[in-house]
């Protein structure tokens, strides 16, 4: 059964039980309340016929009797009237349907009919003396129909449940339309929201147009819709996550793969030409020349390969977060001009301008680690080297004195490189393309390293690029708490290019 219908059932049920209970009592009531008014009626008619028949008894006037009497006898709840002597004997009588009363065969003589059938359950006798002088002359019975009093009554209860049905129906009605438009009908919206969110539409939130339970009951619910939304939301973002973790993951392992199978030939063509050289140097008949060139070949190759192999150290340290810098006073100009000296030579045997721009003033000595310094700037300026055909490479250096840092450009006119290229070139063991590596080789490490060394020292790296025409990478560093009143207003050097920085 729904719940309208067990909800109606109950209704009906108490209000039965209630209304049949309040039936019967007012049955109870009622009947009372006839039998009096009969009790009364008896007592009017008696008192007054027992007053006005003195004067007939006295006088003998029998015929005024027999009136008297049948006018009483005339009343429907009246069964009989008679009127005896002192003596028991009947001076006048009236019978209404007495026989029904009758037990057994009725009497010629009416007072001994009206003795016989005084006992029975239906009749209600009355007895009123007619006294003259303070001297019995008489008595008057009477006998009241009960039965009519049952008749009446019976017939008020049946009036009184057909009314009570009628009143029961029209509750029943009422309370179901009520019940529904205030009770089901708020469930009814609640059963399809769940059923929308059980369907994964959690944009479907119960209206809230009351301030009781269902209320109440409808904002616990958006609630929990609410939390179910937000905890898919944070499924659906962590999921996303994952995704993208995932495929970060496999790209790094791609690339990783791809780097192994790079730097098995980057460690294996300098040892080739190590093991060669060293090879040829066993022979007694090997000429001074051919002795030197071994020799520097060997110590070239071999510098390439510890070159190789503390890049893997120093970015592994650096991925155990156990890379150390050591902060100490050093001359920025001064390790400049010794990278100068490094470079100049590689880009001259590629027919490569190579120059260094210092944007005066500078500081004399800043607080940093040299040696990641360097280690940074020959990065930047091999790759520079390696991907430059034609032209040259510059390096800018200035003071940023807003952020207390000192700022070097490498600046080449290389291949360039697009934006997508240029969002990958940070990334260990990437390169701009697979091509890239084929033809200018490399571990794909350089860059990375040189990235984590930059935020060790306080600053960052980054890259401007366009395809074709070169680019353009930006060191910052932090350069410590220097003075800057100890600054350099100028380089002596003539092959060293300088302007003024204009504050």
């Amino acid at each position: 059964m729904s719940l309208t219908c067990n909800f109606v059932t109950l209704i009906v049920v108490i209000l039965a039980l209630t209304m049949t209970a309040a039936t019967y009592f007012n049955f109870q009531s009622e009947k009372k309340a006839l039998l009096k008014r009969l009790h009364n009626k008896g007592e009017l008619l008696g008192s007054f016929v027992a007053d006005v028949s003195k004067s007939a008894i006295l006088g003998y006037d029998f015929v005024l009797l027999d009136d008297y009497m049948e006018d009483i006898a005339s009343e429907k709840e009246i069964v009989y009237s008679i009127i005896i002597s002192p003596d028991s004997t009947s001076l006048t009588s009236y019978m209404s349907n007495i026989e029904k009363f009758a037990n057994g065969p009725l009497s010629d003589n009416p007072v001994e009919t009206v003795t016989m059938n005084s006992q029975h359950t239906d009749i209600i006798e009355q007895r009123f003396p007619i006294v003259f002088n303070d001297k019995l002359i008489g008595t008057l019975l009477i006998g009241l129909n009960r039965e009519f009093i049952d008749q009446q009554s019976y017939q008020a209860l049946k009036t009184q449940f057909l009314q009570n049905s009628l009143i029961i129906l029209i509750l029943i009605f009422a309370i179901a339309i009520i019940f529904r438009r205030n009770a089901i009908k708020p469930i009814q919206d609640l059963i399809k929201s769940t059923e929308s969110i059980a369907h994964g539409q959690f944009d479907s939130p119960v209206r809230v147009t009351r301030i009781d339970e269902f209320a109440k009951l409808a904002e616990s619910f958006n609630l929990m819709s609410n939390a179910i939304t937000l905890s898919n939301e944070e499924k659906d973002q962590t999921l996303k996550k994952l995704t993208k973790a995932n495929q970060q993951l496999e790209s790094a392992t791609m690339a990783k793969s791809k780097f192994l199978a790079n730097m098995s030939h980057e460690i294996r063509t300098p040892l080739t030409a190590i093991l060669g050289y060293a090879e040829s140097l066993k022979f007694d008949d090997v000429t001074p020349e051919l002795h030197d060139e071994a020799i520097s070949s060997i110590l070239q190759n071999g510098q390439h390969l510890q070159n190789i192999i503390n890049d893997i150290l120093d970015l592994t340290k650096i991925e155990a977060n156990r890379l150390e810098v050591e902060n100490v006073k050093a001359s920025p100009v001064a390790l400049l001009q010794e990278l100068e000296s490094l470079i100049s030579l590689r880009a001259r045997s590629k027919n490569l301008d190579f120059h260094i721009n210092y944007q005066l003033p500078l500081p004399k000595e800043i607080i940093t680690d040299p040696v990641r310094l360097k280690q940074i700037l020959l990065n930047l300026c091999h790759n520079a080297i390696k991907f430059t055909q034609k032209g040259g490479i510059e390096m800018n250096v200035a003071l940023l004195q807003d952020s207390n840092q000192l700022s070097i450009q490498v600046v080449d006119t290389g291949i360039g490189m697009t934006s997508e290229q240029q969002n990958k070139i940070f990334e260990a063991f990437t390169q701009a393309d697979a091509g890239t590596t084929r033809q200018y080789g490399g571990t794909g490490l350089g860059l990375a390293l040189s990235k984590h060394l930059a935020d060790k020292l306080g600053g960052d790296i980054t890259v401007k690029s366009q395809e074709g025409l070169g680019s353009q990478f930006t060191l910052t560093i932090d350069i410590g708490d220097i003075s800057m009143e100890d600054m350099l207003e100028n380089i002596p050097e003539k092959h060293v290019h300088t302007t003024s920085q204009t504050t």
